[in-house]
């Protein structure tokens, strides 16, 4: 699943480990994976219905968005994992 010929997701976030399985008909473009960050993960469902010939283009504008997206999460978990762990409170929560 991670060396798929059609994988828009790995295409889109570069960054990120994923598995995917796409699929496609003339009017329809489909890619659905789990992309893995550092010790959290995220699924991804991207679909495009209705003829679209840009869709490739639109699904990989979503994955960067995405990939901003879990950037944001894992430096704000990182900086916030950091304060506590300084302040001598740090409590996990998975």
């Amino acid at each position: 699943l991670t060396n798929a010929e059609y994988n828009y997701i790995r295409e889109g976030m570069e960054n990120y480990e994923s598995a995917h399985k796409s699929g496609w008909t003339p009017r329809e473009t489909h890619d659905s994976g789990i992309v893995f960050a550092s010790d959290d993960y995220s699924v991804v469902t991207l679909n495009n219905s209705g003829g679209n010939y840009n869709a490739k283009s639109q699904l990989l504008k979503i994955c960067g968005c995405i990939e901003e997206v879990i950037d944001e999460y894992t430096l704000y978990k990182t900086e916030n994992k950091n304060k506590h762990q300084r302040s001598g409170h740090f409590v996990h929560h998975p």
